[in-house]
Order: C-alpha cells, then structure tokens, then sequence
C-alpha cells in the first residue's frame, strides 16, 4: 500500500513506530480495512492539516496496486476520544 502522508494528508513522510503505545507515532493517516471486498478507507488524522477528511484507495487487480479514489465525506466513522480527567 503506498503511503499516503504526502498525496492525501499533506504532511511530511513519517516512519510508523510499532512499539508505540495508543495513537503516538502511528503517522497521519488511520487505514480501515474492509470487512468485504478489496477497497481500504483512509482518513487523515491530527496533526496533519486536513485531519478529518478520508479517501478511498482502490485495488486494481490489472495493475496490482492501490489506485485512489473517490473523497468520503467526514467526519471519520469512530468517535472523539473522551478528554482526561
């Protein structure tokens, strides 16, 4: 799957730290997998500056790769995380 910090979210490439607890280090952009067919859903989180906005990326199986496609409209389908106490 080819990144999407430049092309969708506008921010600077980033390594993904794995070892990283909750959301630190996880880059710009969430990918929700599908639960059928082949097409992922990819919203743009903070501190990218178009955080909130989503795009589909496609599978061309001719070409066997992701291709984008069509915007989703926002906000992203999980909610606010509540704020600490």
């Amino acid at each position: 799957m080819p990144p999407q910090d430049e092309s969708l979210c506008r921010t600077e490439p980033q390594e993904v730290e794995e070892s990283t607890a909750a959301f630190e280090g996880l880059g710009r952009a969430i990918t929700l997998l599908p639960r059928q067919g082949t097409d992922l859903a990819v919203w743009c989180v903070a501190p990218s500056p178009v955080a909130g906005t989503g795009r589909v990326l496609e599978w061309d199986p001719a070409a066997a790769r992701f291709t984008q496609g069509q915007s989703l409209p926002g906000p992203p389908p999980w909610p606010d995380a509540p704020a600490p106490r």
